[in-house]
């Protein structure tokens, strides 16, 4: 099912959308079709994104459990190398409850 909707695009991106849906073979609809697409599901990434690191970071001040960077560094080289890479051990952290360290 598809739902009419109307857009007003100024002409000077409407001759662009027109100029590259032509060179890629494409209608101009089928062009901006795929570019809302592409939009929406990059703006769906982000907010996904945006969510796990709040979720991290409520997990990291819950329980101060984390990777240092020199940690993360060496296992991504390792799997960018394509080494297996063992389950991380994760580091705790907690603040210090004297006033010198708030």
């Amino acid at each position: 099912m598809t739902t009419p909707t109307t857009i007003k695009l100024p002409d000077a991106l409407k001759k662009r959308v027109t100029r590259e849906a032509r060179s890629l073979g494409q209608s101009s609809h089928a062009f901006i079709v795929a570019a809302v697409e592409r939009q929406t599901a990059l703006a769906r990434a982000r907010r996904e994104m945006f969510e796990a690191a709040v979720r991290a970071e409520k997990e990291f001040d819950d329980t101060g459990r984390h990777l240092t960077l020199d940690d993360l560094d060496r296992r991504l080289e390792a799997k960018l190398k394509g080494r297996r890479v063992r389950k991380a051990e994760l580091k705790t952290w907690r603040k210090s409850s004297s006033p010198s360290a708030r």
